[in-house]
C-alpha cells in the first residue's frame, strides 16, 4: 500500500481538488501524516486515494455522523471524529470500521490528532472539552474553563504538550500530555 499524503475536508476559502479533480467534486486538503485517506462530509464515507488518483470509499456505520477529521493512529489504524454521530472511529486498511460512542451527548468531536504515547487527542466543540481515548476504545473528558468556546482543531507537538484552538474566542490553549 502506498503511504504519502493524507486529506480532509478543507476549512471556508481554502480548495484543492485531488488529482485534477478524480475527486468527483470533493474538496480535499493535505493533512500531514501516513497513508492517503479522506473523509467526506455529509455523505457517510472515509477513503482511500490510490497512487493513480482512484478513490476507494468505505462506508461508516453510523448514518448522517458527519465525519470532520482523520488522523494516523500508533497502531496503524486512522483514526476520525464523526461530528453528529457524537462518536470517535478507527478504519483499518482494508476498511474495517470500530466506532467508540463519547459519554457526554451532543459532544460534537471535531479536531483530532495523535499523541506521543499512543493515545489520541480530540476536542469536544459542543462540550467545550478536550478529550484522550487510548487505542482500546477508553476515553478521558478534561472540561476546559471556558465551556462556551468551542474548541476545535488540535495537535501535539514533539515534548506531548496538547494545543487547540477555542472557535468562539480568540484563544490558542495547551497543556502537557499525561494528566
Amino acid at each position: 500500500m502506498d503511504r504519502g499524503t493524507l486529506f480532509e475536508p478543507c476549512a471556508p476559502g481554502i480548495h484543492r481538488r485531488a488529482h485534477g479533480g478524480r475527486a468527483r467534486g470533493r474538496t480535499l486538503c493535505p493533512y500531514h501524516g501516513t497513508g492517503r485517506r479522506l473523509v467526506v462530509p455529509r455523505a457517510d464515507r472515509s477513503g482511500r486515494i490510490t497512487v493513480d488518483g482512484s478513490i476507494i470509499e468505505f462506508p461508516l456505520p453510523v448514518t448522517g455522523a458527519f465525519p470532520s477529521a482523520i488522523t494516523a493512529g500508533d497502531d496503524g489504524g486512522m483514526w476520525f471524529t464523526l461530528n453528529q454521530g457524537n462518536t470517535v472511529g478507527r478504519i483499518d486498511m482494508d476498511g474495517a470500521v470500530t466506532v467508540h460512542l463519547l459519554p457526554t451527548e451532543s459532544a460534537g468531536p471535531a479536531g483530532i490528532a495523535a499523541g506521543h504515547d499512543g493515545t489520541l487527542w480530540f476536542t469536544e466543540i459542543g462540550a467545550g472539552q478536550i478529550d484522550r481515548i487510548t487505542s482500546d476504545g477508553r476515553i478521558t473528558e478534561f472540561p476546559l474553563p471556558g465551556r462556551a468556546a468551542w474548541p476545535h482543531a488540535v495537535t501535539v507537538d514533539g515534548r506531548g504538550t496538547v494545543w487547540f484552538t477555542e472557535e468562539h474566542l480568540p484563544n490558542v490553549g495547551g497543556w502537557i500530555d499525561g494528566l
